[in-house]
C-alpha cells in the first residue's frame, strides 16, 4: 500500500531515526541489536547559503508515476533524552517534516548545549540537515509501536530557537552506532524507488546490498545529491566493501528483514537500509 503524502512524510522521519529494542533477534545476520542512528552534530562554523526543502515538484521534489516524490526532501531532528516519571531514560524525537523547512540559518544558529540545559536532557543529539534519497514508501503491514504520529496520533509541536519542529515519537535511549554496524529498526514501512530513479549501494563482504535511503550535510554541509554518483571515492569503506551506483530498469521496494529494516550509516553519516 503507497503512503498517503499527508503521512507519508512524518512518518517516514520516524523510520530513519527511531528503534525499538522489544523484537527478539532471530539470528545475527537478520536482527542486529536496535539502536538509534544519529550522530551528534559537529561545531558550528560559517554555513553555506540556505537551502529550501523540496516541499512539492517546484521546490525540489518531484512528480512520479506513483505521485509526490521524496527524493532529495529536506529535514532534520532533534533528539533528547529525558528521565521520566519512572526515572528511566527515554528518547523524544523531534522533527521538522511538514512543519518547517529547517533554513541553515536558522538550525546551525542552535546551540545543542544551551537546548540540553533548557530541556534537563542528559544528552542531545542534532541529526540535521538530511536529505531523502527515496521516491516513497509502503506499508509491509502490521502496525508500529511507540507514540505520537508513528502510532497515528496528534503530534505535540515546539519551538526551537526558530526552528518549529513536531514529537515524532518517544523511544527507548540507547547508546550510538558506529559506521558500517547495522542496527535493527523496528517497522513496516520501507522505502521506493521508481524506474529511471538512480540509487546508491554499499555492498558487504558476504553480498548484502544496502540502499541509500538519506544523505547527510553533518559532516560535510556541502555534500549534495549531484555528489553522490562518485561518493566512493570518498568513503573509507571496510575491507570487502563496495559502493556503487546504478538506474532502475522497473520499480524498487527494499525488502525488509523478518524483524523489520537493517540500517546503517556509513563515516559521513549518510543511511542505507539491507534489501531484505
Amino acid at each position: 500500500m503507497q503512503t498517503p503524502l499527508a503521512a507519508l512524510v512524518a512518518v517516514t522521519l520516524v523510520l530513519v531515526a527511531c528503534g525499538d529494542d522489544d523484537t527478539d533477534a532471530t539470528d545475527d545476520t537478520a536482527s542486529p541489536p536496535a539502536v538509534e542512528t544519529t550522530i551528534e552534530a559537529p561545531p558550528s562554523t560559517a554555513a553555506p547559503a540556505p537551502t529550501e526543502p523540496a516541499v512539492d515538484a517546484s521546490a525540489g521534489g518531484g512528480a512520479t508515476a506513483g505521485g509526490f516524490s521524496l527524493y532529495d526532501f529536506r529535514y532534520c531532528e532533534i533528539l533528547l533524552t529525558l528521565t521520566g516519571d519512572d526515572g528511566q531514560e527515554v528518547t523524544e524525537v523531534w522533527g521538522t517534516p511538514g512543519v518547517d523547512p529547517c533554513t541553515d540559518d536558522a538550525w546551525y544558529a542552535l546551540d545543542p548545549e544551551e537546548i540540553r540545559a533548557e530541556y534537563d536532557a542528559s544528552f542531545v543529539r542534532m541529526n540535521g540537515p538530511r536529505y531523502f534519497i527515496v521516491d516513497g514508501t509502503a506499508d509491509t503491514g502490521g502496525a508500529t509501536g511507540g507514540t505520537g504520529i508513528a502510532a497515528g496520533g496528534q503530534s505535540e509541536t515546539r519551538s526551537f530557537g526558530d526552528v518549529t519542529m513536531a514529537l515524532l515519537a518517544t523511544t527507548e535511549a540507547s547508546e550510538e552506532s558506529l559506521p558500517y554496524e547495522p542496527d535493527l529498526v523496528v517497522r513496516t514501512t520501507t522505502w521506493t524507488y521508481e524506474a529511471g530513479t538512480e540509487v546508491y549501494e554499499l555492498t558487504d563482504p558476504d553480498g548484502n546490498v544496502y540502499t541509500m535511503q538519506s544523505y547527510s550535510q553533518i559532516e560535510d554541509r556541502e555534500l549534495t545529491a549531484a555528489d553522490l554518483p562518485t561518493l566512493g571515492d570518498r568513503l573509507d569503506l571496510p575491507e570487502g566493501w563496495s559502493y556503487s551506483s546504478r538506474v532502475l530498469d522497473e520499480p524498487l521496494q527494499v525488502a525488509l528483514s523478518p524483524d523489520g529494516a537493517v540500517v546503517i550509516q556509513d563515516e559521513l553519516n549518510n543511511a542505507y537500509q539491507r534489501n531484505g
